[in-house]
């Protein structure tokens, strides 16, 4: 990466510039490696024949796969954002969740 602002004299006349070059190579690779590790991810959750669902600390549901909609017969976008308790009934949510 390279920046750089130009220096003025007492009169405000351009005198120089001030010049910096940044390597962000090891960044550029983490990005890429994180992106690939997402990628894979994303292919691994979307084609799954298991049943995945994913949900935050406040148990609102967050993600929710295809094979989890064959399974309840709900859709992703019926669930996702609401509580649990929509897919789990109280009695057997302790065990459902285990």
């Amino acid at each position: 990466m390279v920046s750089s602002r130009p220096i003025r004299d007492s009169l405000g006349c351009y005198a120089g510039a001030l010049g910096m070059v940044t390597d962000i190579t090891a960044r550029k690779k983490t990005e890429e490696g994180l992106r690939e590790t997402r990628d894979y991810l994303e292919n691994l959750f979307g084609y799954a024949n298991a049943p995945i669902i994913a949900w935050d600390p406040t148990l609102r549901v967050t993600r929710f796969n295809r094979a989890f909609e064959h399974l309840t017969g709900y859709t992703a976008e019926g669930v996702v954002g609401r509580e649990l308790s929509v897919l789990f009934p109280e009695t057997s949510r302790d065990e459902s969740l285990d």
